[in-house]
């Protein structure tokens, strides 16, 4: 059996102005080869799990490009076609192959390609022919449409926000993409247009039921498969909407009524599964007077995650204007910041103009009298599983609060992210990360209070406030019952 295995991701926020270019994705993950693929701390680290349970079924592997970048604006016209084209020279090289097992985003959009998914895979299916199994991992913050359903046999998408499945999800393509090649079922899809949008957590009632009901479906006879695809929220797609996916065994009349059936309860809990974000003033309020400290406070609108640039300036302002203290901002995208206080070294004091460098989404750059507590040349470690790469970094102390400045954009999904940087999470107040939920599974075990709070920015999670020009406007939260309309 001889498996062609790749993959291109990152997601695009199309209201951010700072393009993706190719060297997003060098500085991050870049790897071809089989071999050096294996490395298990990608950002994903969902290629190495593709790598082992392909070699345990003792397959030959294809050695392909996986290549992956944080969130950000549009990749440029130059970027995607170097990269799509990379994929599909090493593909054409290798043909024929038995397989094609890739792990994608399903919401990437370049500067003249509205959806790179779509165009990657028909230009696969191009080459491979329509035999051929071609089975795609996806983030579920991704936009499924017909097209991309129509160049593909399967379509897996992770179940959990934060995502905590990716092993899972990673075993279960590999698995469904064996059977159908061995002719033991015929994966057929079904979806349900929920005519919603928006972020959920996972680990929350109702939704909590929901999803582990979802499971025990897919034990039962002819469900292969069921995903939620929460739909790319930052993608001005006319695609955006939550939709259910269900993959039968050539049952698709059964699979169209499981996935109405599902899609239908799920947009009935709409209002009981969107997150509840705190105003700025009450979450600083809640988190100066616990008892019962650190209290994390996710930057929801400047989430690096989410796309945003992660310099935004909105929450230390407020909270510079209500003198908190004993606080930490870890991070703040500023490499011109980051080179100035590394040039003062540390124990200098010195005014510097922070953040706000990104558009007007970042807010307005903050001058600040600063003293360098510690300077981290080049910073890289481990935590949770993760490596991270913080470039060139700095810590800085601003009137009680310290800001961790660095020189790479990355997110904050552990709490040791603190102690990388000489800061012990347990000795502060406040915690303030830059990310929507993604960190929760990597706090839990120091705080026990996190706020989402509504700030605004590039990932605001007021989405009526977003220059969407593309999208369905009969989506819930925009009217409040679009099956009535």
């Amino acid at each position: 059996m001889k498996v062609y295995l790749g993959g291109l991701s990152t997601a695009t926020n199309c209201f951010v102005n700072v393009p993706t270019t190719y060297s997003d994705f060098e500085i991050t993950s870049l790897v071809y080869g089989s071999n050096e693929g294996s490395d298990p701390y990608n950002p994903h680290g969902v290629l190495a799990v593709f790598l082992s349970q392909l070699k345990s079924r003792g397959w030959e592997l294809v050695d392909g490009q996986y290549t992956y970048a944080p969130t950000g604006g549009r990749l440029t016209r130059r970027t995607y076609e170097r990269l799509r084209d990379e994929t599909l020279a090493e593909l054409e090289e290798m043909l024929p192959v038995d397989i094609v097992a890739l792990a994608l985003h399903g919401g990437t959009v370049a500067e003249g390609y509205d959806d790179c998914e779509v165009d990657l895979l028909a230009r696969i299916r191009q080459k491979v022919g329509e035999r051929v199994p071609v089975g795609i991992l996806l983030d579920p913050h991704s936009n499924l449409s017909d097209a991309l359903m129509k160049h593909t046999t399967l379509l897996v998408a992770y179940k959990e926000y934060p995502h905590t499945d990716m092993i899972e999800r990673s075993m279960e393509l590999v698995d469904l993409l064996a059977q159908t090649k061995a002719g033991q079922v015929n994966p057929v899809m079904s979806s349900f247009d929920c005519r919603m949008v928006g972020f959920f957590i996972t680990s929350e009632r109702p939704l909590r039921g929901f999803l582990d009901r979802m499971k025990a479906l897919e034990q039962t006879s002819d469900i292969l498969s069921i995903s939620i695809f929460s739909g790319n929220v930052f993608d001005d797609s006319p695609d955006l909407s939550v939709k259910i996916l269900v993959i039968t065994n050539d049952k698709k009349e059964q699979g169209d009524q499981l996935a109405r059936q599902l899609g239908q309860e799920l947009y009935q809990m709409r209002k009981e599964i969107a997150i509840g974000y705190v105003p700025v003033d009450e979450a600083l309020k809640r988190a100066a007077s616990s008892n019962n400290p650190p209290v994390i406070l996710a930057d929801t609108g400047d989430s690096i995650v989410a796309g945003a640039m992660g310099d935004a300036t909105f929450l230390l302002q407020a909270m510079l204007e209500k003198g908190i203290r004993n606080a930490v901002i870890h991070n703040i995208w500023d490499p011109m910041a980051v080179l100035l206080a590394m040039k003062a070294g540390k124990g200098a004091e010195l005014d510097l103009r922070i953040g706000g460098k990104g558009g007007p989404a970042s807010g307005t750059p903050l001058d600040l009298h600063t003293r360098v507590l510690r300077v981290y040349p080049d910073l890289i470690f481990m935590a949770g599983n993760y490596r991270y790469r913080f470039g060139d970094t700095v810590v800085l102390e601003v009137g009680g609060i310290e800001l961790v400045l660095t020189s790479k954009r990355e997110g904050i999904y552990h709490h040791k992210c603190f102690d990388a940087v000489g800061i012990n999470p347990l000795q502060r107040q406040i915690l303030v990360v830059k990310l929507i939920a993604e960190f929760v599974p990597g706090f839990e075990s120091v705080a026990t209070e996190m706020l989402q709070v509504a700030t605004p920015g590039a990932s605001t999670w007021d989405l009526a406030t977003l220059p969407y020009k593309n999208i369905r406007h009969n989506l819930y939260p925009f009217v409040d019952d679009p099956f009535a309309e």
